[in-house]
């Protein structure tokens, strides 16, 4: 029987593999077909059952190309627990194995990255808002206005993983503060723009006479 387990990248999580069995059983763990060891970063429990402690793919620093934003190739993993006991009665190997199927979720990152951007525009220019993310499953992109969600926004571009707010001919009540938010199962980041307009300058001048 396979068991579907899920973790977020960077996250501990622990993976038991029950065995009864006296004297106490070999038991080995396996990813992908190949064995694992302490070396790997995992903490074998003994006790009346076995304990797995595996950190999920160990987070990447985020650099600036491209090839480091995808931080993890494939976002499956199985492991296998395998426990090899002698049977209470009869001879030779009462082999034991279990199948974890582990999904890894990586939170959702954006370019440029989170935190915020002051756009100061005059009347009458034209801006485009750009927001691109990456995670594992891929991340939704959400705009919104003032805490206002703007799915329905006539201006609004979707490619893939890229998203792009265009506003031409900003009026005052353009001004606000557009958030991106990108989420998949592993949670949220948000990028913020707080976008401010100014009037055109009107000079009144009068003559004494």
């Amino acid at each position: 029987m396979v068991e579907k387990r899920e973790v977020v990248l960077g996250h501990t999580i622990s993976l038991s593999c029950e065995s009864n069995a006296i004297p106490p059983p070999q038991i080995s763990w396996y990813k992908d077909g190949q064995k694992l060891t302490s070396a790997d970063g995992i903490l074998l429990l003994p006790g009346s059952y076995y304990t797995l402690g595996i950190i999920a793919v160990p987070p990447r620093v985020m650099g600036p190309k491209e090839e480091d934003v995808n931080v993890i190739k494939g976002h499956m993993v199985s492991l296998l627990c395998d426990v090899q006991a002698y049977p209470a009665y009869g001879n030779g190997l009462n082999i034991l194995p279990g199948h974890i199927l582990l999904s890894v979720y990586v939170l959702p990152t954006l370019k440029p990255r989170p935190g915020g951007e002051i756009v100061t525009l005059q009347v009458g220019s034209s801006v485009t808002l750009q927001c691109e993310a990456r995670g594992v499953p891929p991340p939704t992109l959400t705009w919104f206005k003032d805490g206002q969600p703007l799915s329905l926004h006539r201006n609004l571009l979707l490619d893939g993983q890229e998203t792009r707010l265009q506003l031409p001919d900003v009026a005052p009540g353009d001004a606000g503060l557009y958030s991106c938010v990108a989420s998949n199962q592993a949670g949220s980041s948000t990028k913020g723009f707080n976008l401010t307009v100014l009037g055109n300058i009107r000079l009144c001048v009068s003559f004494l006479t």
